[in-house]
Formats: C-alpha cells, sequence, structure tokens
C-alpha cells in the first residue's frame, strides 16, 4: 500500500516519466507529464511549472514546436517571472529563426533579473540573426564579463566581430578560445 501510494506521489511521477524520455520513449512519458500537470492543482505553481517546463523539452526533442510553444507560453501565464520558462521560449524562438520574439522574451527577462549569463547568450544570438551587430556585440560582452571563462562567450563575440569585419580581433578571440 505504502509503495502504490508513493508511485502517485507528483514527485516520483514526474521522475519516472523524465527517466523514460531519457531512455528515448516518447509517447508515455509525455501522457504521464500531461495527466500529472491536468492533476496538479493550481495552488501548487512550482510544481507545475516543472512539470510545463520537461513537457516542453519533450515537445521540443519531439519536433512539436507549436506544442512547445503553448507550454511555455501557459507556464508563463501561470508563473510571469519563471527564468528557466523564459529561456526556454526564447530558445525555441532562436531554433524557429524568430530571433525578434527571442529578443523580445530576453529583453523583458534581463529588464525584470538582471545579470543572467545565458539570457545575454541568448539575446547576443538572437540580435545577430536580426543582423543587429553592435547589439550583438555589447550582449556577448555582456555575457563575457558575467561569465569570463564561458567558451561561448569570446566564441559568439568572434563570430560578430568578423561579420563586422574585424578579421583580426575575431581571429585572436577564437584562437584564445582554442588554447583554453
Amino acid at each position: 500500500a505504502h509503495l502504490h501510494e508513493r508511485s502517485r506521489d507528483p514527485e516520483v511521477r514526474l521522475l519516472r516519466a523524465r527517466l523514460g524520455l531519457a531512455s528515448g520513449l516518447e509517447t508515455e512519458p509525455t501522457a504521464e507529464l500531461r495527466a500529472l500537470l491536468a492533476e496538479l492543482p493550481s495552488d501548487q505553481g512550482h510544481a507545475r511549472a516543472r512539470v510545463r517546463r520537461q513537457l516542453a523539452a519533450a515537445l521540443i526533442a519531439q519536433r512539436k514546436p507549436d506544442e512547445a510553444r503553448a507550454e511555455l507560453d501557459a507556464l508563463l501565464a501561470e508563473q510571469p517571472s519563471d527564468i528557466e520558462g523564459s529561456l526556454a521560449l526564447a530558445e525555441l524562438g532562436l531554433a524557429r529563426g524568430r530571433y525578434s520574439e527571442a529578443v523580445q522574451v530576453i529583453s523583458a527577462l534581463t529588464e525584470n533579473h538582471g545579470q543572467l549569463a545565458r539570457a545575454y547568450a541568448i539575446l547576443g544570438r538572437a540580435e545577430l540573426g536580426v543582423g543587429q551587430l553592435d547589439a550583438a556585440e555589447a550582449a556577448f560582452r555582456r555575457l563575457w564579463e558575467l561569465a569570463p571563462h564561458e567558451p561561448d562567450a569570446r566564441y559568439w563575440l568572434g563570430v560578430t566581430l568578423w561579420r563586422r569585419g574585424q578579421v583580426d580581433q575575431a581571429k585572436r578571440l577564437i584562437d584564445g578560445n582554442v588554447k583554453r
């Protein structure tokens, strides 16, 4: 009876679904996440957010970006200050080539939460995607300030400088990255 009760615990169900997804299964774990989300009361916002993030990640892996977007939008409607949800939504925008959407999401995130290195990495890539080289460079420089040992900071700053025609500076940055 104790094991049966424990198997119905939301944390155990979430773990079981995550393990199923990690094992390469799609249908059953996704259905389990949907069922768990439907059963969680609305006052358990933190738990619902964790399930929605996992469900969105599963849908992205299954190449269902519209469904993943709907889950992330619902997550942010329930928990507007969810940093991971905002980052995931911006990453999804980048992956779909919707750079201006990613810029909008990340700009709002950095206004509200300040110094998030991952946010500046995404913002810079999105700005680079829309051709805003000055804004991209500023974002990558901010990423480098916040996370100086992050290899993406040097790499993306080098790419931006390369696109600007500053080949020597770009080469030094990328070579420095390779040496590290």
